[in-house]
């Protein structure tokens, strides 16, 4: 397979293809196809010709019909493909009419109709002018028959035949011509003004677009892109650089590696890198770029569209360093938290206290584990005693509507099931808008302190019940620390007389 398709490469490299003196795109075209034309009626005539001398004796090829195509492969490989087109076009009526007039022809009206494809091949080959010229002509042979050839015509009405049959299929060759070159026009037309259109978008727009051979030179970039790189024009910028890996890279390896990609088939997008500008300083961008190739697969040229995201690189390092910096000092923060003996915590702001962090001192308070607290955002509700409640989920709500710390004093209940009691003190973290982020708390367990005080009053309460004058006394200032109800009773004072007096003060009152 690859063999066959190798010789009809090279049949097409030697025989079709135009010469490469042909620039013009149309010619080149065109002279593509009679040179295909002119080969495949060689093959076939041979062919024919070759059945006609085995097969009936006496027979002469037109061997000058040969020299017609021969002649005009010649002239088109060449590069001269006006006078090969002219040469194969002047074979058909040359040929014919040599037939005719010589009396070699078996049928002269049938041969006038080998006329028709010399028509239509006139309307592939030449211009809508010379195709009409060359019709006329045709069409005037053909009416003066009767006169050049008057044995093999001897009446008029002959050739009214041919010359309809060639009026009419020179119409239908010169409306198709021209239905082609107005097509044509339009399309032209059209791809002018898509180009146009194409040039004020590239020209206006804001990113960089660019064209870059494989050698690393810019083959065309837009005003954006020369400003972007301080250059002052796009000629400026295509002339200045002669590498874009050593001059415009910061890192050269990152342009390899991209051309390396394209050679695999892939469209590169937003490959960020840095670049260098004119004066040395330096810019992040991104890329989108593909590699155009041609029909072969080969690699024409790489174009694409850049654009400089210094600002955002700026903007992701800042946040970078912010989110460093909090996260060290997040570290830091728990590192000291979880050092003291105090239960700190962090909760959500939305009425119902969710928590988002609690040290691990709570386990040591209540014997939960911190993972059990902040995994069920209930959790914290079970455990505090059913009348105490209430009053916490008011002061949450209400806490959420100030601006100042807020404490209040609770009961929760331990894993071993004994309540413990907790001072809860509590601050709102607001936003630059006051708008509420997250409760920031502290417990500390003060059940010592609630169980000293449960016993004073108790022992108050004794003291107050009893008939008896009893009193605390200060063994440095012999002033009185406590005393009861009875003591001011019998003494004769109330409880804020004998506040200020001391044992020798009432011990002379009662001696007076």
């Amino acid at each position: 397979m690859r063999s066959i398709s190798t010789v009809l490469g090279s049949l097409q490299k030697n025989f079709i293809e135009p010469s490469s003196r042909v620039e013009d795109v149309e010619i080149r075209h065109k002279s593509r196809l009679l040179n295909a034309f002119l080969i495949s009626m060689i093959v076939v005539f041979m062919f024919v010709d070759g059945t006609y001398l085995l097969s009936l004796p006496g027979y002469r090829p037109p061997w000058y019909g040969y020299g017609f195509m021969v002649g005009a492969c010649l002239l088109n490989r060449g590069g001269l493909y006006r006078a090969a087109a002219f040469l194969t076009l002047a074979m058909f009526p040359a040929v014919i009419l040599v037939n005719v007039i010589s009396g070699t022809a078996s049928s002269p009206v049938s041969a006038l109709y080998y006329l028709v494809p010399g028509l239509v091949l006139a309307g592939i080959l030449l211009s809508l002018r010379a195709t009409a010229l060359f019709a006329i002509l045709e069409i005037a042979v053909i009416a003066l028959m009767p006169l050049m050839a008057p044995g093999q015509f001897p009446h008029f009405n002959q050739v009214v035949g041919p010359v309809f049959t060639m009026t009419i299929t020179s119409v239908l060759v010169l409306v198709s011509q021209w239905s082609r070159r107005t097509m044509e026009r339009d399309r032209q037309e059209f791809m002018r003004d898509t180009e146009e259109k194409y040039r004020n978008i590239v020209e206006n727009a804001i990113d960089g677009v660019f064209q870059s051979t494989a050698e690393g030179r810019f083959i065309s970039v837009n005003p954006a892109m020369a400003r972007m790189y301080g250059y002052a024009s796009p000629e400026e910028m295509i002339r200045a650089v002669t590498d874009i890996s050593s001059q415009l890279h910061v890192h050269p390896e990152a342009r390899t590696m991209l051309l390396k990609r394209m050679a695999d088939g892939e469209k590169i997008m937003g490959f960020e890198s840095q670049h260098y500008r004119r004066d040395g300083s330096t810019i992040w961008t991104s890329v989108n770029v593909q590699a155009v190739r041609d029909a072969n697969g080969k690699v024409l040229y790489y174009e694409g569209m850049i654009e400089d995201i210094s600002s955002r690189k700026e903007a992701e390092m800042d946040r970078l360093e912010a989110q460093q910096a909090l996260q060290q000092a997040e570290t830091l923060y728990r590192t000291l938290v979880e050092r003291t003996s105090i239960v700190v915590y962090r909760d959500l702001p939305d009425g119902s206290a969710t928590p988002l962090y609690i040290s691990p001192q709570i386990e040591g308070l209540l014997g939960y584990s911190a993972q059990e607290w902040v995994s069920d955002s209930r959790f914290w509700k079970t455990v505090v005693h059913p009348d105490d409640i209430e009053r916490v989920l008011a002061g949450v709500k209400q806490n959420l509507s100030e601006k100042t710390k807020a404490s209040i004093e609770y009961r929760m209940r331990a894993r071993d099931g004994t309540w413990r009691w907790v001072h809860d003190e509590t601050v709102v973290v607001r936003d630059q808008a006051g708008v509420p982020q997250f409760v920031h708390g502290v417990l500390l367990d003060i059940t010592e302190r609630r169980q000293a005080e449960e016993r004073l009053l108790q022992f108050r309460q004794v003291m107050d019940e009893s008939y008896d004058a009893i009193f605390l006394i200060d063994p440095e200032t012999s002033g009185y620390i406590d005393f009861n109800r009875s003591a001011c009773e019998q003494l004769g004072y109330n409880r804020e007389e004998l506040g200020q007096l001391g044992v020798v003060d009432v011990a002379q009152h009662i001696t007076s």
